[in-house]
Formats: structure tokens, C-alpha cells, sequence
């Protein structure tokens, strides 16, 4: 070593900085878990206030729009009020915002839909209103390559035909 009192300081200080740091960190974490749920209030410690734990569920209503459909993935709600659906084995269903439904054909040859992939994520593009662009997360076999892909695709004004415009 060319400076040994140089290392030696450098470890010498490392020491003295990270100690506390560790000492700290692996500190318990004071709360007791049987403290928590049944409806009663736990603390997590020292001067911190109880938490309140409500053992109730909200009141949930639900209202089916449609059904019949084989495995849909994600829902996606566009500003014009229509509500967009993927099926993973292939195929678009739109509720438009005058409440009438069906399906939105689109070419989806080449998509692979096997086990746990197929037709799984849609996400209109942020200018939408403007673009009618979005996207979709699927799964791809053609010429030989099965992989996953982003495909974006513009839909027309009345819902009914998806025409893709890139991978």
C-alpha cells in the first residue's frame, strides 16, 4: 500500500459512520400484532396514537353490463363514455356510451393466446379524444417467434373496427 494511514483512516471512519446506522436499522419494531383486528385498536408503539380497525365492509353494488364473454382481461373507459373489454383467446366487446353493445372487429391472426398469455392489457393513449389511438399488451406467434408485444391501433367513431397501426 502506498498511504497505510490513509486506509487506515478511511476504515476507521467508515466504521464510526455506518455503526450507528446499523444499530438503528435493526432495531425491533414495537407493536404487537395480536393487537390488531376483531374490531379492537392497536398501537404501533411508543407515544403514537391507536389506529382504529373496522372489522365492517363497504355496501357494494353490482351491476352487470356484460356478459357472456370468454376470459376478459382488462376494461379500459374512454371519454366518449364507451367501456372497451379484450377477451385473452382473441376479440374486442364495447358498451358505447348510448348503452349499446358488440363486438369491435379488429385482425388479431396473428395473436397467441396459450395459458397464461393472450390478449391481456389495453390502455388508451393519453390524446385519445383527439388520436382515438390505444394499445394493447399480447401475446405474438408468427414466422417462427412467439413472444409478448405492445401493438397500437386507432378504433373508429362508432366502435366498431379496431385497424392496427404498429407493433
Amino acid at each position: 500500500m502506498r498511504h497505510p494511514k490513509l486506509a487506515a483512516l478511511t476504515v476507521a471512519l467508515t466504521a464510526v459512520l455506518v455503526m450507528p446506522v446499523t444499530q438503528s436499522v435493526a432495531q425491533p419494531f414495537p407493536f404487537d400484532p395480536g393487537s390488531f383486528g376483531n374490531g379492537s385498536t392497536g398501537s404501533l408503539g411508543g407515544d403514537d396514537p391507536d389506529i382504529p380497525i373496522e372489522n365492517t365492509l363497504p355496501q357494494l353494488s353490482v351491476t352487470t353490463l356484460v356478459d357472456g364473454l370468454d376470459h376478459p382481461w382488462d376494461v379500459v373507459a374512454a371519454p366518449d363514455g364507451a367501456i372497451l373489454t379484450g377477451q385473452r383467446s382473441g376479440g374486442f366487446f364495447v358498451r358505447r356510451g348510448d348503452n349499446t353493445t358488440g363486438p369491435v372487429s379488429a385482425d388479431l391472426s396473428d395473436l397467441y393466446a396459450q395459458s397464461e398469455t393472450g390478449l391481456m392489457g389495453i390502455a388508451l393513449a393519453r390524446d385519445f379524444a383527439q388520436s382515438r389511438t390505444l394499445y394493447t399488451c399480447q401475446g405474438f406467434s408468427a414466422g417462427g417467434v412467439t413472444d409478448v408485444r405492445v401493438i397500437s391501433w386507432t378504433v373508429d367513431a362508432g366502435w366498431t373496427a379496431l385497424t392496427r397501426t404498429g407493433t
